[in-house]
């Protein structure tokens, strides 16, 4: 049994995605402060923390790019990280809004199985290892 997440959480959910092309994590963490007072949907839960996983990992890797630049005199890995993190903020929010199935690489299966369960239903391993037969 699947989830089925109203207009307003689809958007609600894109809203995050975006909001965190430009503040990384803090949207999510706002959501889900909002989660644990029982104020979000599972649905928007799911998104806002794939969103934050996946910002927090682009956060390293871009203080990682802005280091490498410094040492090496050029701006190029940072804008890098940079556009690709924006690209697959926006990606996400589209995917979101359409609830179509982006999982922002591996974030998903590894950080987030519980919530995937719970939208989405059924396990991500069983998924995984059916797609491996």
């Amino acid at each position: 049994m699947t989830y089925t997440p109203s207009d307003s959480e689809k958007h609600g959910a894109a809203v995050v995605q975006l909001l965190a092309a430009v503040a990384y994590f803090v949207p999510g963490l706002i959501v889900e402060h909002g989660a644990r007072r029982g104020r979000s949907s599972p649905y928007v839960v799911l998104w806002a923390k794939m969103s934050r996983c996946w910002s927090v990992m682009t956060f390293v890797a871009l203080a990682t790019a802005v280091g490498a630049g410094v040492f090496f005199g050029t701006a190029v890995p940072a804008v890098l990280v940079g556009v690709i993190h924006i690209m697959f903020s926006v990606m996400g929010a589209f995917s979101s809004v359409f609830n179509l199935s982006f999982h922002y690489l591996f974030i998903a299966e590894k950080f987030c199985p519980e919530e995937l369960g719970e939208v989405y239903g059924g396990s991500v391993e069983k998924t995984h290892a059916e797609d491996l037969r």
